[in-house]
């Protein structure tokens, strides 16, 4: 019937007539926006059946844990006090496969970790579900054997007993998702009772799927996926979203945040819509009557949470963590991150390093001192580092870097690289310096001989993936390692 972007729900539920409401709705992507884009759609349906002068109830169905034979049987059973029915199917692994079980397992931790149980179990079984693990095969004695996963980055996994038990003592069952996939789309195309609906919402759906495809036949989808990758475009895409989360929350309260404020924020969560809520939420109030919330309420009240992917490796090689590294290297993989778009946002970590490390050891850099607070380095530091850019182009052709790799795995073209060179300014945004205070002290972890070893080996790295059959995996491992490593 109907495939709309989340950025389009409004206007449609607005204009649409009674005759067009679908019975089956499929929302997926981002989770915050799939809750919002949730809420509206139930909003019109109930403002459909206020206007009929009746009334229709919503049944919610955990759908972590499958129990998609229970939303059916929902479905097909007509409501004994209303006119119509609801039926949704919340957080669904329908549409899960084998490449989602890492972000599974690391969903079930976080749960756990927040003393949720049923979510973890919900997302522990998907898991299991997608690996073809059975309860025998999880446990401790022969875990090691038939678990090929890290389990959420942990050396302890006594969690995962504490799981299993609460599954048991529940008489949880692990979904057939594949069979459940089948069994919902043959409910569909069989149609529901009148005045019956389904929403089914989950992180992702396959289009190529029968599922898929009976849904867009017989519904509506409504998608709320945000690209995760570094290109202009996609960047772009997830500044929007987040302005819209942020006049949401502080329009109403009264409330300012500057683009100082905003970039910290941002740089502690991440694009992690429910969490930048949840955290304008709490600087709102700690500001309290001051109409403007600043970088340092940012820094007193809130702790990093940021779970960008590529922010996330590219976080683990500053603070030379090898193993939270090649976790997400592995995770990136997994979920189709080109392995020379990995290598370029390696490389341009370098570059940044290495451009901050002749500026922190020339004489352009004198005001800079390692531990200084942000607001000397922004009223100090920031100064000198403009007049440093200008100077670029002349020192990065002495450091030969303007050769490395960039953008999508090619090198950039331009008279007599300009357009690389330009792109080694320290300072992008003069307007928002956190984010530059913060990679300075980053760098100081690194010299300039692991700088520069580490330019060997990322050109290495780059010839050995475009010149060579070699595994991008083992070449990727190799250089992260090489960086990460600690200075004799």
């Amino acid at each position: 019937m109907a495939s709309i972007s989340y950025k389009n729900l409004k206007p449609y539920l607005e204009h649409l007539k009674k005759p067009d409401l679908s019975p089956v709705y499929l929302i997926f992507g981002e989770e915050f926006l799939c809750k919002t884009s949730l809420e509206a759609v139930l909003n019109r349906l109930a403002a459909e059946t206020e206007e009929a002068s009746r009334n229709y109830s919503y049944e919610p169905v955990d759908g972590a844990s499958g129990n998609i034979r229970e939303a059916i049987a929902k479905l097909n059973t007509y409501s004994l006090f209303s006119r119509g029915k609801v039926v949704a199917i919340l957080d669904s692994n329908v549409f899960s496969s084998k490449t989602d079980d890492e972000p599974l397992i690391r969903k079930a931790k976080d749960a756990f970790d927040a003393n949720d149980m049923k979510a973890a179990a919900g997302s522990f079984l998907g898991w299991m579900s997608v690996s073809r693990i059975s309860f025998e095969d999880i446990r401790d004695e022969s875990r090691r054997k038939a678990v090929k996963t890290d389990l959420a980055g942990s050396g302890n996994s006594a969690w995962i007993d504490s799981l299993i038990d609460y599954c048991l003592e529940n008489n949880l069952k692990i979904p057939e998702i594949e069979n459940d996939a089948r069994v919902l789309e043959d409910a569909i195309q069989k149609g529901f009772p009148p005045g019956n609906r389904l929403i089914i919402t989950a992180v992702r759906a396959d289009r190529r799927t029968g599922l898929f495809k009976a849904i867009l036949q017989y519904g509506t989808v409504i998608d709320c996926a945000i690209p995760l990758g570094e290109r202009y475009a996609e960047k772009a895409q997830r500044e929007a979203v987040l302005k819209d989360v942020l006049n949401a929350v502080m329009t109403p309260a009264n409330k300012t945040i500057g683009k100082e404020a905003f970039a910290a924020l941002c740089d502690m969560t991440g694009f992690d819509l429910k969490t930048v809520k949840q955290s304008l939420e709490k600087l709102i109030h700690y500001s309290g009557s001051r109409p403007e919330i600043t970088v340092t309420d940012v820094e007193a009240v809130l702790s990093r949470t940021r779970q960008d992917p590529i922010y996330s490796l590219t976080n683990a090689i500053l603070e030379k963590n090898s193993f939270n590294a090649l976790f997400f290297l592995d995770a990136l993989l997994k979920i189709d991150f080109h392995h020379m778009q990995i290598l370029s946002a390696v490389v341009n970590q370098i570059r940044k390093l290495i451009v901050v490390n002749d500026f922190t050891s020339g004489s352009e850099g004198k005001t800079w001192r390692a531990g200084c607070e942000f607001v000397y380095f922004k009223e100090s530091v920031i100064p000198d580092i403009m007049n440093y850019d200008k100077k670029i182009p002349e020192s990065a052709m002495e450091w030969d870097i303007t050769t490395l790799p960039a953008g999508s795995g090619s090198e950039r073209k331009g008279k007599s690289g300009k357009k690389q060179v330009s792109d080694l300014g320290i300072i992008r945004n003069p307007q928002n310096p956190y984010p530059v205070y913060m990679l300075f002290k980053a760098a100081e972890k690194f010299t300039r001989k692991m700088l520069f070893e580490a330019l060997e080996s990322l050109r290495e790295a780059d010839r050995q993936l475009k010149t060579t059959s070699r595994n991008p995996k083992f070449v990727l491992e190799r250089v992260i390692l090489g960086i990460c490593r600690k200075e004799q």
